[in-house]
């Protein structure tokens, strides 16, 4: 299983929402879901550069064993930033 996680400049507070109330403080990592493999064919030259990145989507807590942080971000779309 590869997992893939993005790490945001500075740490984030998450605060809940209707369906899970759960707040979370100081999340560092974020687990990034995608659709489907082609975003990992797509973006895997720029994380084995260590790129950075500028990601859209949606966040969502953790839900079973497969996800590997706390927060999770179901990608719509990663902008790849000139250094």
């Amino acid at each position: 299983m590869r997992y893939w996680i993005f790490r945001p400049n500075k740490p984030i507070c998450v605060e809940g929402d209707d369906f899970d109330d759960t707040r979370v403080a100081n999340v560092r990592g974020l687990q990034l879901v995608f659709m489907d493999e082609s975003f990992y064919r797509r973006y895997r030259r720029y994380v084995r550069q260590h790129a950075r990145f500028q990601v859209v989507g949606s966040l969502y807590h953790q839900q079973n064993a497969h996800h590997v942080t706390k927060i999770l971000i179901m990608v719509k779309s990663l902008l790849p930033l000139r250094k």
